[in-house]
C-alpha cells in the first residue's frame, strides 16, 4: 500500500520500494517509452525533473480493455488503484524479463481497499 499525504486540501500518495537492480537500470524502467510498455498502463512523456509538468498517455489497449474516457491525464493524478500492481510488474520485468498482466478482478479488490485506507488517513 502506499502513504496517503495531505498538505491543506491537497492529498499524494507515496509509494517506497526498494528494488535489487541497478540504479541506472530501474531509472531506465521508470521513464523509457519502450520499458514502460512492459509494466505501466501508460506511457509518461515529459522532462524528469522536479516541478516538471507530465502528461500521462494510456495504451490503446488499456484504453480499449478498461473503458479509459480520459486518455491524456496532466497535472495531478487522481486515481491510484493498482499503482503498487504496477510496481510489483516492474519488479517482475527486471527480475526476469517477464511482465504479467493483472485482471480487473484484482484492480477492483484493490481499489475498494484504496478508497477505505483514503477515507481512514
Amino acid at each position: 500500500m502506499g502513504r496517503v499525504l495531505r498538505d491543506g486540501d491537497r492529498v499524494g500518495l507515496r509509494f517506497r520500494r526498494e528494488l535489487a537492480h541497478p540504479r541506472e537500470r530501474v531509472w531506465r524502467a521508470l521513464t523509457g517509452s519502450d520499458d514502460l510498455r512492459h509494466w505501466f498502463p501508460a506511457d509518461v512523456v515529459g522532462e524528469r525533473v522536479p516541478g516538471a509538468a507530465l502528461e500521462v498517455r494510456f495504451w490503446d489497449k488499456n484504453v480499449e480493455g478498461y473503458g479509459i474516457e480520459e486518455e491524456v491525464l496532466t497535472g495531478v493524478v487522481g486515481a491510484m488503484t493498482g499503482h503498487h500492481l504496477c510496481l510489483d510488474q516492474l519488479d517482475e520485468r527486471l527480475t526476469t524479463g517477464a511482465s504479467t498482466a493483472e485482471t480487473r478482478d484484482l484492480l477492483a479488490r484493490w481499489e475498494s481497499r484504496y478508497r477505505a485506507e483514503v477515507s481512514r488517513s
